[in-house]
């Protein structure tokens, strides 16, 4: 089962934050219902349950209209974009991670083109797969959040596309 924070009882942001970790959590121990994403539509009780408390905490952000759903959806997406690939990978090579060395003796052999890449990569990739999963996705989520926080102050501006808001 999910959990959020009850919107009222929590600022947004961890309302917001305790969905995503709660569904990446979810989506982690049962890989099949990532599957079902696209393939059934999420209408049933439960899905409207969470959807109507993501609505009331966006609500309470100041969100407003449609960018409350839209809001809501980047959330949504950005957790199924960090978890389904890993998923993917559990799928192919199991539970085990992989060797440190082994893993960069493949991407040093991968991006002999590209030897920033290379350096970089060794300097960045002392931690464990699993480490590296969990910060990229802690990072992701701020910035998701973030980024709908500018917007929200931005909110009396059109939106326009995002490359026009982007330029001065």
């Amino acid at each position: 089962m999910l959990d959020s924070a009850e919107p009222g009882q929590a600022p947004w942001r961890e309302v917001i934050t305790t969905f995503a970790y709660s569904f990446r959590e979810t989506l982690r121990a049962h890989p099949w219902a990532a599957s079902l994403v696209g393939q059934l539509p999420s209408i049933g009780p439960n899905a409207l349950r969470l959807t109507d408390r993501l609505r009331r905490a966006f609500i309470e952000a100041g969100f407003t209209g449609t960018d409350i759903y839209l809001a809501s959806g980047s959330v949504i997406s950005f957790v199924l974009g960090q978890v389904i690939p890993e998923l993917a990978w559990t799928k192919a090579f199991g539970d085990t991670e992989p060797d440190r060395d082994t893993m960069i003796d493949s991407v040093v052999e991968l991006a002999a083109d590209y030897p920033e890449m290379i350096e970089e990569f060794r300097t960045t990739t002392n931690i464990t797969p699993a480490a590296a999963r969990a910060m990229a996705f802690d990072f992701g989520l701020c910035c998701v959040l973030d980024g709908l926080h500018a917007r929200l102050r931005q909110r009396d501006r059109p939106h326009g596309s995002p490359a026009e808001s982007v330029l001065p």
